[in-house]
């Protein structure tokens, strides 16, 4: 998926809740050096590639120092959204046209380019940094472009979807 566990760091500190971890990392630098040794190469590449322009999602929190987060899957959990035709869209990509792929919403995050949208979506934007350390990561958006969700269900085609 997008996100997946980072590996263990001893300069971190953890907490937990129900369905997350979160791992305080000290300082901007050590923020860098876990991202720089950890970080999928590919996706590293596409942030240089676009300009620097990073992948953001929101979270439910003020945050001052980095974090490390490992999030569980929830885009096929109607908490999520609090949407009925949320969970359909997912789950019909889920068991339809993303089904032998890589990357569906059981194991994906979803993140927007937008800051600003992201925010939305929680009271922080965050950027993203798949820590994976030696598994790849993948992708998955709309041809033509935009935010994933919401969408009407005709989007959930793999005619209009792109792999990354």
């Amino acid at each position: 998926g997008l996100l997946s566990a980072p590996p263990a760091a001893s300069s971190l500190i953890t907490k937990s809740s129900s369905n997350n971890n979160i791992q305080i990392v000290p300082s901007v630098s050590e923020a860098i050096q876990l991202i720089d040794a950890s970080c999928d190469r590919s996706f590293l590449h596409a942030v240089v590639a676009s300009d620097y322009r990073f992948l953001y999602r929101g979270i439910d929190e003020s945050v001052e120092t980095p974090t490390v987060r490992t999030e569980a899957h929830d885009l096929l959990d109607f908490e999520a959204y609090q949407s009925q035709d949320a969970l359909r869209f997912f789950s019909k990509l889920e068991t339809g046209v993303l089904q032998d792929d890589p990357v569906k919403p059981s194991n994906g995050h979803l993140g927007i380019t937008s800051a600003a949208s992201a925010a939305a979506w929680g009271t922080t934007a965050a950027s993203i940094w798949p820590l994976v350390a030696g598994e790849s990561v993948h992708f998955a958006w709309f041809e033509q472009g935009g935010e994933f969700w919401p969408r009407s269900m005709e989007m959930a085609d793999r005619k209009q979807m792109i792999i990354g």
